[in-house]
């Protein structure tokens, strides 16, 4: 029976680690975040429109390429 109390205060133990362990890695995290060199406000804005204008771009892209298919699947499989 003395034994019967000694599993609970494993399982205590191993939680209090896991807390530990999710703590330190909150605050590796946080400083990491404070040693990234963040873009400024100019920069940030050039690169979503960036990434905005080469969305469109590979979008129409695909558009195109599908309706091209679509034309040409519709040719072969109804004839005309």
């Amino acid at each position: 029976m003395a034994g019967a109390g000694r599993p609970g205060l494993q399982t205590g133990t191993a939680e209090a680690t896991r807390r530990l362990f999710r703590w330190q890695f909150m605050q590796e995290t946080w400083t990491e975040l404070k040693k990234v060199e963040w873009p400024g406000r100019e920069e940030a804005t050039r690169l979503t429109m960036l990434v905005i204008v080469l969305s469109a771009c590979v979008g129409i892209t695909l558009g195109v390429i599908d309706l091209i298919f679509n034309v040409l699947v519709n040719r072969v499989l109804l004839g005309g």
